[in-house]
């Protein structure tokens, strides 16, 4: 009996304790009910955006890929990375370019400002270069940079070296003529390529063609990260 009386005080205070953290209980379901509301209400939002009013919305296709990228992710994580094919079946079906002027939609002058798809860049790796730029005249700006690299002044300049490179591949192509040897003609051009692009880009050339098997380190890697 003692014992009994001695916890009944504890048993109420523990009553109590409940009693004064319920209304808090009860607002935190509110709010996450508020919380689980609001998405809902954002997600139909932005569905129904996509859907009717995004400049996009009058191309045609699936109405899933439009509301959402679990489209894509079905196809990339189930399906082991399709969706790059499903989406040559969808331009198969849907789109049919037939007018010659809609040439100048997709390939329009810079005059037009159009930003890139910011879900496609990270792909790159490289959020800082001109190739992963959504902004246009960020991506205008950065460019820019580049343009003195290519001008018609800096093309003249390599052709000097461009012409020794091809002299050294055709000499390297006699040598192979005269052994009776067969030449595989994809690394020899790859060396070509890779020896005028490292003289460009660190002066000079790192001697890809006179390698006996034409090392192909550029070139593999481009293509690995082609496939990628």
């Amino acid at each position: 009996m003692a014992l009994e009386a001695t916890n009944h005080p504890q048993h109420d205070h523990e009553q109590g304790d409940l009693h004064l953290l319920q209304p808090t209980m009860n607002l935190a379901k509110i709010h996450a009910w508020d919380l689980v509301g609001a998405v809902l209400a954002a997600l139909v939002l932005r569905a129904f955006y996509r859907l009717y009013l995004h400049p996009l919305a009058r191309i045609p296709g699936p109405k899933m890929t439009a509301i959402t990228s679990l489209y894509e992710l079905y196809y990339n994580v189930v399906c082991d990375g399709r969706f790059i094919f499903r989406i040559e079946e969808m331009h198969k079906k849907y789109v049919h370019i037939i007018d010659p002027d809609f040439y100048d939609e997709i390939y329009t002058s810079s005059v037009r400002k159009r930003d890139k798809e910011p879900t496609f860049v990270p792909t790159f790796g490289v959020p800082y270069a001109a190739v992963a730029t959504v902004k246009h005249d960020v991506h205008r700006y950065r460019r820019s940079l580049l343009y003195e690299f290519f001008s018609r002044r800096s093309v003249s300049r390599l052709s000097p070296v461009i012409e020794e490179r091809v002299g050294k591949l055709m000499s390297r192509l006699v040598e192979f003529h005269v052994g009776g040897e067969v030449v595989d003609l994809c690394g020899a051009f790859g060396a070509l390529t890779s020896d005028v692009i490292t003289f460009c880009c660190y002066g000079k050339s790192w001697g890809f063609l006179e390698d006996p098997d034409f090392r192909s380190d550029i070139r593999t890697a481009a293509n690995d990260f082609a496939g990628v």
